[in-house]
């Protein structure tokens, strides 16, 4: 563990280190949802993976912004590690289906040559021989950029609210530290405040 924290600790910008210590995280979650989602195919268990994986986004790009921009201070900060958040875990959701299409790829190009064969109203002036291995990765290709850009998206906006909330608990911070007053130096270097000795190091004069 601390040879991974000191491998983040290595990356200087704060967007950057949130992004990816937040996406690598929801990505995982995504990982199982996906898993879950192969597991139980009732439409209620579906829809409310589905929810759960688009939450798994804002709150990636909500706590990469949060963390962020109480490091900086700065609102921009917050939406660049929101953005990295969701490319990050957009990704490494969507490679997952991906990988999979390419392990079944004969079979599925095969199952789709036979529904088209079989449903030709529903494919009009398509046969079944364009069905081809060229044609299902293209197609996957597009859904994938498609769900990617859709989870920078929610995880920005997620961003956006971190790192504004975040900023603004810097600001309170700052309003509540008082600065040090009636703190006069002595001629051997310390400090008195309010007129008493603050660790003192030689005897009082008598």
């Amino acid at each position: 563990m601390n040879k991974i924290a000191e491998l983040f600790n290595r990356i200087s910008r704060p967007s950057l280190r949130q992004g990816i210590i937040f996406g690598l995280i929801v990505g995982g979650c995504e990982i199982l949802l996906w898993l879950l989602a192969n597991i139980f195919v009732q439409d209620t268990v579906q829809s409310v993976l589905s929810t759960l994986s688009l939450a798994g986004f804002l709150i990636a790009g909500y706590m990469a912004g949060q963390r962020a921009a109480q490091e900086t201070g700065k609102l921009g900060t917050g939406i660049a590690a929101g953005l990295w958040s969701g490319l990050i875990s957009g990704a490494i959701a969507e490679a997952i289906p991906f990988i999979s299409i390419l392990i079944y790829l004969p079979t599925i190009v095969a199952a789709s040559q036979q529904l088209v064969k079989n449903s030709p109203k529903d494919f009009p002036g398509m046969k079944p021989s364009d069905v081809t291995n060229s044609y299902i990765l293209t197609t996957a290709a597009i859904n994938i950029l498609q769900g990617i850009f859709l989870y920078v998206l929610i995880a920005l906006i997620g961003g956006v609210i971190g790192g504004f909330l975040g900023r603004r608990y810097i600001r309170t911070l700052s309003y509540d530290v008082e600065p040090l007053n009636n703190v006069e130096p002595l001629n051997n270097g310390e400090l008195l405040n309010d007129g008493e000795a603050v660790n003192p190091t030689t005897e009082p004069v008598e």
